[in-house]
């Protein structure tokens, strides 16, 4: 067995990156539509933060949308470039740290998938990256930002068994049968709303396990008071929260929601 990477830096790599569309696809997220929608209603160019593996960027370029990408991961960008050529087309991408974003180009849409923004541990970076978002917004451009809270159960649970590697997601490769197994053991820290996980990726082939991979990640949650008045801060006006992927008004017992704010 192999150990191959243990690092802390919130870029995804190696076993992670490579199996990253199999296992998201477990989460049946149904964000599409949602982005594909607000695209339509409020205008291109758009920028997708945390596009990853183009999940969806690939989707909507190919549709011949005006969407470009950002990710921290050059194995994820890589990934999403090979996407777009089997689709045949190209896609524009940007290496780079949400909170240091710098662009020429103004966006009238810019949204971010899957509560990637709770990954910026750090409110004062936070911060940082709303204003990024804010002055690469052409006037009456809009962010769209999805966030979720842990609910109580989850909390309880975790806790209760913080200690112990919890199975979270399995996959099988189709080409050659190798097994892939994911593995969390998170840890709370309720005041400062932070929750820090470690995360064990193995690789398994005929049964054995012939590679390993562990890696550290912390999520912030915001409620929702929070993070209008932070999005209110970084000068954005006209500021909903909505429910999940849709546009019904979120309610404050709502733990999946998502915040549009307005660029005037």
């Amino acid at each position: 067995m192999k150990n191959k990477i243990k690092e802390s830096e919130l870029s995804y790599r190696g076993i992670r990156a490579s199996i990253y569309d199999a296992m998201i696809a477990q989460n049946n997220i149904g964000d599409l539509e949602f982005f594909r929608n607000a695209i339509a209603a409020n205008g291109e160019p758009a920028l997708e933060i945390g596009c990853g593996t183009g999940r969806l960027l690939v989707e909507f370029v190919a549709a011949g949308l005006d969407v470009e990408g950002l990710d921290i991961s050059p194995e994820m960008l890589d990934i999403c470039r090979l996407k777009a050529e089997e689709r045949g087309c190209q896609v524009t991408l940007h290496q780079q740290k949400m909170q240091l974003f710098r662009s020429k180009r103004r966006y009238r849409t810019i949204y971010i998938p899957i509560s990637t923004f709770g990954l910026i541990a750090e409110v004062d970076e936070a911060k940082k990256a709303l204003r990024r978002f804010f002055e690469h917004l052409e006037p009456q451009g809009k962010v769209y930002i999805p966030l979720h809270l842990p609910s109580p159960e989850d909390i309880a649970v975790d806790v209760a068994v913080s200690d112990h590697w919890q199975f979270r997601r399995e996959y099988t490769r189709s080409e050659d049968g190798a097994v892939f197994r994911c593995w969390e053991r998170p840890k709370y820290d309720l005041e400062n709303q932070l929750r820090h996980s470690e995360f064990r990726y193995e690789k398994l082939d005929a049964g054995e396990i012939v590679s390993v991979e562990n890696y550290a990640m912390s999520f912030r949650w915001y409620t929702q008071e929070q993070f209008k008045t932070m999005l209110q801060a970084a000068g954005f006006s006209e500021i909903l929260a909505v429910r999940s992927y849709t546009l019904e008004p979120a309610t404050d017992k709502d733990l999946s929601f998502a915040f549009i704010g307005t660029r005037h």
